[in-house]
């Protein structure tokens, strides 16, 4: 029997940002985005990332707790049957999702659409001692979106883009505090380099914590295409053998280039297979690729234009 990946490690969710005049497209230009490029004119080597650590680069990961924040949503819903309970009608609601990451890329906030996405809603029934039910909410009326800043400050984002099907989700940035969320320090990289057994790493919030944990693995691309697992859109994703925790979805992934040391994005942590079935930690990983994330940004914006 197929096992399903569990898409949100366990619904808490983060952030990580950098700040800069700079705009999304700029940032992406520059950077070389789906292909990064390095002004130098050494050539580029024969394997673009390193197969270990031993190239890191330590200057700034030090500093990572300042481009990190917690990215979460909250509002209230609506649905029309309640299958749980065997009763039909109109059913209103609160809901919250958990916490999550995100950076900051140009003037807009990049995260996964599952993390700011609220999965159940809770409710009352009339005459009922006012004891809470919890469903599956069908429908939204009122949806807000906060990123938290160091000391708990939470900042209202407005939504530019998502993509549930893709598991994408872009926020503009709020105006109000652009130099206070720092912009994601390093270049996007380009997925499509990677080699089974190259060395990633995770950059997130595992449980909540205020603190950035880095994690590292070798990436494993034959799980994906191993028959072992039932995955929606398998070719958006590669996996890494790492263990990912509730509060690491949407985390920034990188790789350590063999030529400059320096890491670089290469995607966003999706979610993992949890151990013996439970949802408090799953190994292997699942990781969509910087370049499916770029891709569809790119076609939304050709639309808008």
């Amino acid at each position: 029997m197929k096992r399903k990946i569990v898409a949100c490690l366990f619904s808490f969710l983060f952030v990580c940002v950098f700040a800069s005049s700079m705009s999304a497209e700029e940032i992406l230009n520059n950077s070389g985005a789906a292909v990064a490029t390095d002004n130098s004119s050494a050539p580029e080597p024969l394997n673009r990332y390193a197969r270990n650590n031993d190239k890191v680069n330590y200057g700034m990961l030090s500093e990572l707790e300042n481009y990190i924040y917690k990215i979460t949503a909250w509002g209230y819903y609506e649905a029309t049957i309640n299958i749980s309970y065997g009763k039909a009608g109109r059913f209103l609601g609160y809901g919250r999702s958990g916490f999550g990451s995100c950076i900051r890329i140009g003037n807009e906030i990049w995260t996964l659409a599952h993390v700011v996405t609220v999965s159940k809603m809770s409710f009352k029934y009339p005459g009922n001692n006012g004891t809470l039910y919890s469903l599956t909410p069908q429908k939204e009326l009122e949806v807000h979106y906060e990123i938290i800043m160091n000391g708990d400050i939470r900042v209202p984002l407005k939504l530019k883009w998502m993509s549930k099907e893709m598991d994408i989700a872009i926020f503009a940035l709020p105006e109000n505090v652009t130099q206070s969320i720092l912009e994601f320090p390093y270049k996007i990289g380009d997925d499509a380099l990677l080699s089974e057994g190259d060395y990633v790493e995770i950059w997130g919030h595992p449980r909540a914590t205020n603190r950035v944990n880095r994690r590292g693995g070798m990436t494993d691309k034959k799980i994906l295409f191993s028959g072992d697992f039932d995955i929606v859109n398998a070719h958006q994703l590669f996996t890494a053998n790492i263990v990912g925790h509730p509060g690491d979805s949407g985390s920034p992934v990188v790789a350590y280039s063999n030529k400059t040391g320096e890491p670089e994005l290469v995607g966003f942590l999706h979610g993992g297979i949890p151990f013996d079935g439970y949802s408090t930690a799953g190994l292997p990983v699942f990781i969509l690729k910087i370049g499916e994330y770029k891709w569809w940004r790119d076609g939304m914006l050709e639309k808008v234009e």
